[in-house]
């Protein structure tokens, strides 16, 4: 991965753009002004870093390339993405070498392409070679490779079982993988009941790999199907956070297939209405803003502050808002690009009754959570900060109180959620940025979320 992304900026970039490209890749500088060649430079600012510094690295190179010049190849991109997967994954793949040879051999028998050319599938999954020239016979595909074609040279042949072992299959991060499957059996290549087809011959070999093929339907209401883990809870789809006034307005806009629709009005609630997180990944701060400048077609960066602003203006001074000051002053420069969303103000039920409505049925109790983060394989986290108004009424213990408290948690939990409650008292000014560094350290440690500090 160093190495890729070294020959990428010494070919691409000339010694004008060279450090404007280190510094939104956000290579740390040179101590001194170096005037050796473009690759000595490159690597003498890459090569003190550690495998775990050059993920962020990685990451914007592969989202979107700094350079005002040349762009990636797509090989180039799929190595740098290829490597850094494995390294977030700490060499540990779930999908072993037997596993990965028997779903070549069970695709094999089917036309896994669809109606498109095998290599019409690939590519989008950045991952396949750079290729001049090819043809589909319906058994198999001939390649030209570029040197190949440029020197008329005869096409190599790949038969279907050929195909995904040529193209690098074995060597390929889980993820690639999984991004494979879910293409193949996207609507755009299969029918329903073709992809039911593939599923049920594909879903004995994950299960050993303790996986499965699970499906989803997107906001237009297409099937779509993911690698997740046995135990993965289905991720959560239907956002509305950040309310600061009234109620959102929630209504079934197709009753059949339970899809929800909600009235816009950001000035009381906001609704990110974006796909959850894929597979192994989740819910950044950056997708966050990324989300925000779309919507309101601003910069990043003055995005990056309406948002944060937005989002402090829907919590309650005191506590909540100390919780939320320290995610960003305290724990946000150790993960930097990696920083799951904190939301603020989430609703996890919704009751369309007032209390003063409830007659033979009560009003649901705890509707809107303080904070919730969506991490990987589908776990939702939902911090609680407990004030006296949590556990007493009028300066007195209420034991009645605690035990609804208690009592709901422990439903919520049974839905797949993680509750974690913070005293009020714990979170002051002075004491909050510990406690709150300290906490989010153990739990993204727990899901697998690296800093990019060390």
């Amino acid at each position: 991965m160093r190495d890729a992304i070294i020959d990428v900026v010494a070919k691409n970039e000339v010694r004008d753009t060279i450090e404007a490209v280190r510094d939104q890749l956000g290579v740390p500088p040179l101590d001194s002004e170096d005037h050796s060649s473009k690759r000595k430079y490159v690597t003498k600012a890459l090569q003190a870093l550690s495998p775990t510094q050059l993920v962020p690295i990685a990451r914007q190179f592969v989202d979107q390339y700094p350079g005002t010049r040349d762009r990636p190849t797509e090989a180039e991109v799929a190595l740098v993405r290829n490597s850094m997967e494995w390294i977030v994954a700490r060499g540990i793949q779930r999908i072993s070498e037997t596993s990965r040879r028997e779903l070549s051999e069970v695709l094999s028998r089917f036309r896994w392409w669809g109606p498109l050319d095998p290599l019409e599938v690939l590519p989008r999954l950045d991952t396949a070679p750079d290729l001049q020239k090819w043809c589909f016979d319906g058994k198999g595909i001939f390649l030209w490779s570029l040197l190949d074609w440029g020197r008329k040279s005869a096409p190599v042949y790949l038969s279907r079982g050929q195909i995904l072992p040529s193209f690098g299959l074995q060597q390929w991060s889980d993820k690639a993988v999984r991004r494979l499957l879910a293409r193949i059996l996207s609507s755009g290549v299969h029918s329903d009941e073709q992809a039911n087809e593939i599923v049920a011959a594909l879903q004995p070999i994950l299960a050993r790999c303790r996986l499965k093929l699970a499906r989803s339907v997107d906001y237009e209401g297409r099937n779509f199907h993911s690698v997740v883990p046995l135990d993965q809870q289905t991720p959560d789809r239907f956002i509305v956070f950040a309310s600061r006034n009234r109620k959102p307005d929630i209504y079934l806009s197709n009753v059949p297939r339970q899809q929800l629709s909600v009235t816009p009005a950001d000035d009381d609630y906001l609704h990110y209405d974006r796909p959850p997180p894929e597979l192994g990944s989740y819910l950044r701060w950056e997708d966050l803003v990324n989300w925000w400048a779309t919507k309101h077609e601003s910069d990043i960066e003055e995005s990056r502050n309406a948002l944060g602003l937005r989002l402090l203006g829907s919590l309650d001074p005191g506590p909540e808002k100390w919780f939320f000051e320290a995610y960003f002053t305290r724990v946000r420069p150790e993960y930097g690009a990696n920083l799951p969303a904190l939301l603020p103000q989430v609703w996890l039920h919704w009751d369309p009754r007032r209390q003063s409505d409830q007659r033979d049925r009560p009003v649901v109790f705890r509707q809107r959570m303080d904070f919730m983060l969506l991490l990987k394989n589908g776990k939702s986290i939902v911090v609680e900060i407990d004030g006296k108004q949590h556990y007493s009424k009028n300066g007195k213990a209420s034991p009645s109180l605690y035990a609804s408290m208690v009592r709901e948690d422990r439903r919520i939990r049974l839905l797949g959620y993680e509750v974690y409650r913070f005293g009020g008292a714990e979170l002051t000014p002075r004491e909050s940025p510990e406690v709150v560094l300290r906490f989010f350290r153990g739990l993204f440690a727990a899901h697998e979320i690296l800093p990019t500090t060390i």
